[in-house]
């Protein structure tokens, strides 16, 4: 018998048993007068427990109640006449209070182990077209998805979109907007004129759908990437307030976020000029970029690998500011940042890939012992150390 209840001690602590076994191991303790055998089981299931963890407080109260009602013991002193079923009953309530704990702690260590939150799967972009009528990006096949006047947009089988002149003919004034919101896949997409622009998460452009007269212009918001067709005829200009970047044809990227406290624009060929109201203009060379917010200032010999790692699908940090990163993060991964301490003057580095989940970002950042990281659902916690 001590062998066999051994066994049924163990599996009904660790909550394997079967139907039968239960049966068998309530059976067992119930009809049992032999408390030494319960002593003994019990006592070395104990100190195992004890080698692994400290139980934390147990209910005895409520978790007694079953015991008594599996004994038939209707009142406390109706139950201790029997000295024996005491014992037993005794035994019952402290396995199940073991067990009680043992369920709690690995709930517990369970709910310690976060849902994680994955790098945007799928392209959420919306295209406003001129009447007002939205066109969901992910929810489209491939092929032409809208058309405006003499103009099809076509969504291409990686995803691009493309607008397409069906002829020469002048289109009338019809503007799109192109939005992407936060936790959406870069969206790269190529203008009637043939240039492109990627799109970053958290971001919106407003183009006509056929440039006339002697200017291409586009608004936005956000952070894009241009590939500029040249035209010298007709200069490309991407504004942002009072902000605009005027280019004959160059390949750049502007970062213009409302939560960002000045506009960047970076030049990685060609040639731009960038005028924000009654600002000086500035005339950039290639590897230069311009920070306009209150004034104007000029950076040579920026890092371009890093300004532009968005769109090749990295994040890439060096002596980056916790906030600007975490403004990052919150755009790419769509959630929410919250702080426990002062984050400033706290700089970091590193890269990872775009693909990778919010955690393992997370870790490379806490690698450094400067900080550490809570989610709870879509909300990071930053905890400065």
């Amino acid at each position: 018998m001590d062998e066999q209840f051994n066994i049924l001690v163990e599996k009904y602590t660790s909550n394997t048993c079967s139907k039968e076994e239960l049966e068998q191991f309530l059976a067992m303790v119930k009809d049992n007068a032999d408390d030494q055998t319960l002593e003994v089981a019990l006592r070395g299931f104990w100190e195992k427990v004890k080698k692994e963890s400290k139980p934390g407080p147990i209910d005895w109260q409520a978790t007694m109640k079953p015991v008594l009602e599996e004994l038939n013991a209707e009142t406390p002193v109706v139950y201790m006449k029997n000295w024996k079923r005491m014992v037993a009953a005794a035994s019952v309530l402290f396995l199940l209070g073991l067990g009680y704990w043992f369920f709690n702690h690995r709930q517990s260590s369970e709910e310690v182990v976060v849902k994680d939150i994955e790098a945007p799967q799928a392209n959420r972009a919306v295209i406003t077209l001129a009447d007002g009528k939205k066109v969901y990006l992910d929810d489209r096949t491939t092929g032409t998805i809208a058309s405006e006047g003499n103009t099809n947009i076509v969504k291409t089988e990686d995803g691009k979109i493309i607008y397409n002149l069906n002829d020469v003919a002048v289109a009338s004034g019809q503007y799109n907007t192109l939005t992407n919101p936060r936790g959406s896949k870069v969206v790269d997409l190529t203008l009637s004129d043939g240039s492109r622009v990627w799109l970053n998460a958290g971001s919106s452009v407003i183009y006509p759908v056929v440039f006339t007269g002697n200017e291409r212009k586009v608004t936005m918001n956000g952070e894009a990437y241009f590939e500029v067709a040249h035209n010298a005829g007709m200069p490309f200009k991407v504004a942002k307030g009072a902000m605009e970047v005027i280019v004959l044809g160059t390949s750049f990227n502007v970062n213009a976020y409302d939560d960002e406290s000045a506009i960047k624009v970076t030049l990685l060929q060609g040639s731009v000029k960038t005028t924000a109201g009654r600002l000086p203009e500035i005339v950039l060379k290639p590897g230069e970029q311009a920070q306009i917010s209150n004034d104007i200032k000029v950076l040579k010999e920026v890092d371009l690998e890093r300004e532009v790692a968005w769109k090749s699908g990295m994040f890439r940090f060096k002596d980056t500011n916790i906030e600007e990163i975490m403004r990052q993060v919150a755009r790419w991964y769509d959630v929410e940042i919250e702080y426990k301490g002062n984050p400033a003057g706290l700089t970091l580095g590193g890269s990872v890939s775009r693909q990778a989940n919010v955690t393992e970002l997370l870790k490379r950042l806490e690698a450094t012992g400067l900080l550490s990281f809570k989610i709870e659902g879509r909300k990071v916690m930053v905890i400065i150390k």
